[in-house]
Order: structure tokens, then sequence, then C-alpha cells
């Protein structure tokens, strides 16, 4: 689940909680865009522009605001899944919702307990001396 693993990608707890509340937040505004996509129930040239428009707002603003990205990301995957598998679109919609958000906790959770406490705690890896290779090989 990517959701789980997004908030452990950086090093400082303080920007693993943000990247996984952007996560949370990000998924379910995107979800409300995708469900008013899924409601057009767009076809042809109309579903393509609409592709093109979000895969470039998507690469835009990931390098940017991972929230904003994002609200495009979300509309632009959940259309292409319910090309290739068609499902209810509330079904669809609702199980990306609880998916991300059970993942995203998950991940701060993890990101929480495996946290830096502090110089000279056991699970510190902050501080203390450093070994490089001239000091291993002594």
């Amino acid at each position: 689940m990517v959701s789980a693993i997004v908030p452990l990608a950086p090093r400082e707890l303080g920007v693993q909680l943000v990247r996984g509340l952007q996560r949370i937040v990000g998924t379910l505004v995107g979800l409300a865009l995708a469900a008013a996509l899924l409601a057009l129930d767009l076809t042809g040239l109309a579903l393509i522009l609409v592709v093109v428009l979000l895969q470039a707002g998507a690469e835009l603003w990931v390098g940017r605001n991972y929230a904003v990205a994002l609200v495009a990301v979300t509309p632009l995957a959940l259309p292409m899944v319910h090309l290739v598998a068609p499902v209810p679109a509330g079904d669809l919609l609702l199980d990306r919702g609880v998916e991300t958000v059970v993942g995203a906790v998950v991940g701060i959770a993890l990101a929480w307990a495996t946290r830096s406490r502090g110089p000279g705690h056991p699970r510190d890896d902050t501080g203390g001396p450093r070994l490089g290779p001239a000091d291993a090989a002594r």
C-alpha cells in the first residue's frame, strides 16, 4: 500500500507527518473531483482531454506541493481503473478513500514509532561519532 510508505520517505518526523497528512487531504479532495468526473461519464476525446489536463497538473505540482499533485493524480487514476474493470463509482471512491486514510495513518504511526529520540537514546541516529571507511579499517 503506497499510502503507508509515503510518510516514511522523508527522514525527519515533522516532514513525515506533513507528507502523510498531504496524502490524506490531497486524495480526499481528489476523490471529490473524481466523483464529479465519473458522474459526467466522459468518453472519447473529452476523456482524453481530461486525462491530459490531469497528467499535466500532476507533473507540474508533484515537486512543489504533494497534496495539490494528488488532487490531480487521484481523479487521473480512478477513471483508468474504472475503464479496465468497471465497478460502481461509489465503491471505487470509497475503497480509495478508506485505503488511503488507513495506509497513511499506519505510515504516520510507523514514522512516529521509529523516530529519532535525541542524543544518548538507544534509537538515536542523529548524534554520536560516525565511523567512516578509515575508522573501519582500524
